[in-house]
């Protein structure tokens, strides 16, 4: 997690942006990583030993950088006067834009990341990202609406990075347009959950109770919020 644990390796950051123009070429390999490192003039054994790692390391750090990077491009956005649509809209052209001349690097990683063995790295990947953008935009929810939240987000940034990778349409026009219906859809649900929570709703007794259980085995939901 970006907000819980930065880490701002400068070298680190360089090397992996001059991996990125060979992996087209040379997949998430060490023959990118040598390749990126005679671009910068890095010595080529410091190199390994910054990325001694496989290819899911490498596509790890980065996700980490690009969600460090998104954070702080959001942090110059006026969100006092967006509306939460327009802050999640903003923050995921902002995570995507940035990768615009990536995209074959990023598709070519796929395959890495679809592995079962990788599986649990891709979903904490996706999750880190969307906590993130949830984090830098000032929410602060707890209790199951903070699951729900990512999970709601997760969703619409996969499926939304997948459309945009073959998206050739000018500026990702139609990516937008892409991400405009599926928020739409995330904003139904909420409405949906609002009305659920009306004082009149039957399902407040059963939801009162799961608390009033998780209060008594303490399930304390607010603890994340603290540790942010």
């Amino acid at each position: 997690m970006l907000h819980s644990n930065i880490n701002n390796n400068i070298e680190k950051d360089e090397l992996i942006e001059a991996i990125l123009k060979h992996v087209p070429f040379e997949g998430w390999t060490q023959k990118a990583i040598l390749a990126g490192a005679e671009d910068i003039k890095l010595d080529k054994n410091k190199a390994i030993c910054i990325f001694p790692g496989q290819a899911i390391d490498l596509l790890e750090y980065h996700s980490n950088l690009a969600d460090r990077r998104m954070v702080e491009a959001i942090k110059e956005l006026d969100l006092d006067k967006m509306k939460i649509r327009e802050k999640v809209k903003a923050s995921i052209q902002i995570r995507l834009g940035a990768a615009k001349f990536h995209k074959e690097a990023l598709r070519a990683g796929i395959p890495t990341l679809a592995a079962p063995s990788n599986a649990l790295t891709a979903l904490r990947l996706l999750y880190d990202t969307v906590d993130n953008i949830w984090f830098a935009i000032g929410d602060s929810s707890v209790d199951f609406n903070f699951y729900t939240k990512r999970t709601l987000l997760g969703n619409v940034y996969l499926i939304t990075f997948l459309f945009w990778l073959s998206d050739k349409s000018d500026s990702d026009s139609n990516t937008w347009n892409f991400l405009d219906r599926r928020i739409e859809e995330i904003m139904r649900v909420q409405i949906l959950k609002t009305n659920l929570s009306s004082k009149n709703n039957p399902m407040n007794e059963m939801l009162g109770t799961i608390k009033r259980l998780m209060k008594y085995n303490h399930w304390d939901f607010s603890e994340i919020s603290k540790n942010r």
